[in-house]
């Protein structure tokens, strides 16, 4: 047999390639590690998602077990493609799921990298990235890894899916997209964006995935499944009022819930008094609506007019793509404080930008500015997760007042400031296709 380690010292390259890192580097990699051990016999969602293969399996409502609603939202395929991890052991489905987690918070914070600029930058410089990221997400990531949810895949997926279209991999993008959004509708964002930008091929490979996996399960239950995709619709699109008013019970962290909160008298089960109008469910839904048009023009203005053509400035790219992000939780209904890590780009982008103006000593006073703008998101989306910090009571008032949507919108209004350092050729650079 090939000895592979013939004329080599494995050990002595190991202990080369450990010699690389820095001491907190190190540190950070045997924490993560620890605590992707710990997450093993954390019982959370991913739990009660693979709960619901075993109802697919015995073809039984995966909403309405037994005639009672059960909290799962997502549609039939999602449960359809985690049926695989039925068949193993509790603490070993979950070790695989949230191990992935990370490798795709990691391989996905690589990915973003690329579409930045780091000239004139050293390595602490970027270290420093790092370590600031970390500190305006690790909240959000502790939620979303702790509890097995399908956020982190779904930020990744949106991350990948840009990527492989801007590199022309119109299939694999489409795929990414395609398994993303049937399993949970956020991703969907990101149609509208590519078909802007003139990714024709994605979006027609992605409409005939996206068919394949709303139909592929049926050749296995047959009619039984048809009829899951039909209580699925049923429960998020044929009474959108009755959903809108449910974010109230949920406690919904979304531009609707805020709405709720601050315009309606609500649903009478907190303590505590926010409204200062009393409009009925119909009025609060009818400006939600006209919410939603304007954020949806707001969106083309900053996309600028130049439809169907590509981008050819990679950090314009992520600026345009983090601005995306960050309007998914706040404009999707029944979402709650796991979807903000949807804001993790934007954080990214607003912080290169003022370690990058620092570098420059320049736009001082609008350095600052920007610092605020982070500065305030992370405490208001922050402080909802952090009871052992801040204590129960701060925390369910700032889950009540819906702070987090606070902090993603000001996280926006910081993004928008950005744009104020760009340069004339990142703001017009386009290329035809």
């Amino acid at each position: 047999m090939l000895n592979i380690f013939a004329g080599r010292k494995p050990f002595n390259e190991i202990k080369k390639t450990i010699a690389g890192f820095a001491w907190w580097q190190l540190a950070l990699m045997a924490v993560a590690f620890l605590y992707w051990i710990k997450t093993w016999f954390i019982e959370g969602d991913f739990d009660m998602f693979i709960s619901t293969c075993d109802l697919l399996k015995s073809r039984k409502s995966i909403y309405t077990p037994d005639g009672i609603r059960n909290l799962y939202w997502y549609t039939p395929t999602a449960t359809f493609l985690l049926t695989p991890f039925s068949y193993l052991p509790s603490f070993l489905y979950r070790a695989i799921w949230k191990g992935l987690n990370i490798l795709m918070l990691i391989y996905g914070y690589k990915i973003l990298l690329k579409y930045l600029p780091f000239e004139g930058w050293a390595g602490k410089h970027r270290n420093i990235l790092l370590i600031f990221t970390l500190i305006s997400t690790a909240h959000f990531l502790n939620l979303n890894v702790a509890a097995g949810q399908m956020t982190i895949f779904m930020v990744f997926a949106c991350i990948k899916a840009l990527d492989d279209a801007s590199n022309g991999k119109s299939k694999v993008s489409a795929a990414w997209l395609a398994i993303a959004s049937i399993i949970k509708i956020m991703p969907v964002v990101l149609i509208p964006y590519l078909l802007y930008r003139g990714h024709f091929k994605t979006i027609i490979f992605y409409l005939v995935f996206a068919g394949l996996l709303i139909v592929g399960p049926a050749i296995f239950f047959g009619d039984y499944f048809f009829g899951l995709i039909v209580e699925w619709k049923k429960l998020v699109f044929d009474d959108p009022i009755a959903v809108f008013y449910r974010e109230h019970a949920v406690i919904a962290e979304t531009l609707g819930s805020v709405l709720l909160t601050y315009l309606s008298p609500g649903t009478g089960e907190s303590p505590f008094q926010s409204n200062f109008l009393n409009l009925d469910i119909e009025t609060v839904y009818n400006i939600y609506k006209i919410s939603l048009l304007l954020i949806i023009s707001l969106t083309l203005v900053i996309l600028d007019k130049c439809i169907f053509k590509e981008l050819k400035n990679d950090k314009l790219k992520l600026f345009h793509f983090s601005w995306l992000m960050i309007t998914v939780p706040v404009i999707f209904p029944m979402q709650q404080k796991y979807s903000y890590l949807f804001l993790a780009p934007a954080y990214i982008f607003s912080i290169h930008i003022i370690i990058n103006n620092f570098l420059k000593a320049e736009e001082k006073k609008g350095n600052y500015i920007l610092i605020a703008f982070v500065t305030i998101s992370l405490l208001l989306s922050s402080v909802s997760t952090m009871d052992g910090l801040v204590g129960f009571a701060v925390k369910r008032v700032s889950e009540w007042y819906r702070f987090t949507v606070f902090g993603g919108i000001i996280l926006g209004g910081g993004l928008l400031y950005c744009k104020k350092f760009f340069t004339v050729a990142e703001r017009e650079s386009f290329l035809i296709k």
